[in-house]
């Protein structure tokens, strides 16, 4: 769990968005854990632009 909250962490810092997140999406390689699948992640500038970018996912694991 640590190594993907690493991860996230580093994609926010670089101000990258996944917005596909499940557990298909989180690979096992060698005993660590790697985030895949980046079709649907952006780019953001601001924090106001990430309302614009989050209709977009996999319907059975986005929030209510």
């Amino acid at each position: 769990m640590r190594q993907i909250t690493d991860a996230f962490t580093h994609l926010h810092s670089m101000s990258v968005i996944h917005r596909d997140i499940k557990p298909s999406n989180i690979l096992l390689h060698n005993s660590d854990f790697k985030i895949g699948d980046f079709g649907f992640a952006r780019m953001i500038q601001n924090i106001d632009d990430m309302g614009r970018f989050s209709e977009v996912g996999t319907p059975y694991y986005m929030s209510p």
